[in-house]
């Protein structure tokens, strides 16, 4: 969270003052993993409170709750990099492709770091949630330095719209499948690698049982 934070402010003003859509884009997304991170960190200590009498399954839905929000939130910040994206193609603006450079490498190397630590701990949706914004963020970061590359090399203008549109495509994609998967534990669907009629038979087979009637198998987590 201190190395997303404190390398988002650095991203947006360089972003702003080389006019580069791909940094602020980066910085953008980056203000989504900041919050995606304080988010999970929040969750994760409410998930370890023991069950009460009025909340008997306890409070491990606050993981999943956090990794909707975080989907929904990447979702969100994607449709605003397209948006902009658009803008700067029909109305392309001077950049400066070394700065672009230099910031995009410094923050892929921020990302990479950030992703190493949150491998290193426990995985649950919540975890996996803010692991895609900071890959989906690194892989901004490589995005901006191509463009970089492009503008400075060939000067190639559109070339940051279009890594832009390439970023946001990407995020779009983390965030729809992290609310897709969100959605069926909230929904309370049978999980996906559970087979309900083998699950109905094995339950038939018990000795004692003599029958079974309206089978429910869900998640809390």
């Amino acid at each position: 969270f201190g190395l997303t934070v404190s390398f988002m402010f650095v991203e947006a003003a360089v972003g702003f003052w080389s006019h580069s859509l791909s940094l602020i884009a980066d910085a953008g997304h980056m203000l989504a993993d900041a919050a995606a991170l304080a988010l999970a960190l929040i969750a994760q200590r409410i998930a370890r409170r023991a069950r009460t009498r009025h909340s008997t399954y306890g409070y491990r839905r606050a993981e999943v709750l956090a990794a909707f929000a975080n989907g929904t939130a990447l979702a969100l910040t994607a449709v605003w990099i397209l948006v902009e994206a658009v803008e700067r193609w029909q109305h392309p603006v001077l950049v400066h492709g070394s700065a672009m450079i230099i910031t995009a490498a410094l923050g892929l190397g921020v990302n990479i770091a950030a992703a190493l630590i949150l491998r290193a701990g426990t995985h649950n949706a919540n975890t996996r949630a803010a692991l895609a914004h900071v890959l989906s963020d690194a892989l901004g970061s490589l995005g901006a330095i191509v463009a970089g590359a492009l503008v400075l090399t060939m000067d190639l203008r559109r070339a940051d719209p279009v890594i832009g549109i390439a970023i946001g495509v990407l995020i779009a994609w983390s965030g729809i499948r992290l609310v897709r998967d969100t959605t069926r534990v909230l929904m309370e669907s049978t999980p996906l690698h559970i087979n309900l009629a083998e699950v109905e038979a094995v339950i038939r087979q018990v000795p004692g049982v003599g029958d079974l009637h309206d089978l429910h198998v869900w998640t809390i987590s």
